[in-house]
């Protein structure tokens, strides 16, 4: 008899145990769920940084035709507008000191780009050359940012990328056809505007 009401306590006292690492479980699995569906919300400011690296797309000036490249996250002309947010919905990317400034907006364009050319600012338009899929396959929750390829809807194919000449300071921001190598990689991060 001791040895059954000593079986029966024990298993209750590991149901309660079990009941309390079940609560435990499922309300950290709730909150990962959240992260895990995370997504940028339209109009944030971001950067868009070289996956490994500590380079960040940058204007090489805010009028129409500047070039774009790698230069060092905290430098000048790095943080860049989502107007639709991602990953979903194809965006522009807009230079956010050409948004602040009071004067015309100015959007990453491939337009009239020849594959492995120079990406440049041109007029935000919201024509297919200036929206990008930025594709966000691997999140960072605690800094907001996401891991993956931005793609350009102007191809009509889908298949040509946001792509740096090199890993390197200085390197041209190219529009190159999406082959999954590194220097296709971004980490995108949600910035304070």
């Amino acid at each position: 008899m001791k040895f059954l009401l000593a079986a029966v306590l024990s298993a209750f006292a590991l149901s309660a145990f079990a009941a309390e690492q079940v609560h435990f479980l499922n309300s950290h699995l709730e909150r990962f769920s959240d992260q895990i569906n995370c997504r940028i919300a339209p109009n944030s400011a971001v950067k868009v940084q070289l996956n490994g690296t500590g380079l960040c797309v940058a204007g090489t000036g805010t009028t129409v035709g500047s070039q774009l490249t790698l230069q060092p996250c905290a430098s000048a002309l790095t943080v860049f507008n989502l107007p639709r947010g991602a990953p979903t919905t194809p965006t522009q990317l807009a230079l956010n000191d050409t948004l602040s400034s009071g004067g015309t907006a100015r959007c990453i364009s491939a337009n009239g780009v020849a594959t492995f050319g120079p990406l440049f600012l041109d007029n935000c338009q919201d024509d297919q050359f200036q929206r990008w899929t930025v594709s966000i396959e691997d999140w960072t929750v605690e800094g907001v940012s996401g891991k993956g390829t931005i793609v350009n809807a102007g191809s009509g194919k889908g298949t040509d990328c946001l792509t740096a000449a090199d890993n390197a300071e200085g390197s041209y921001i190219l529009f190159d056809s999406c082959s999954g190598r590194t220097t296709q990689e971004w980490a995108t991060t949600v910035v304070d505007n």
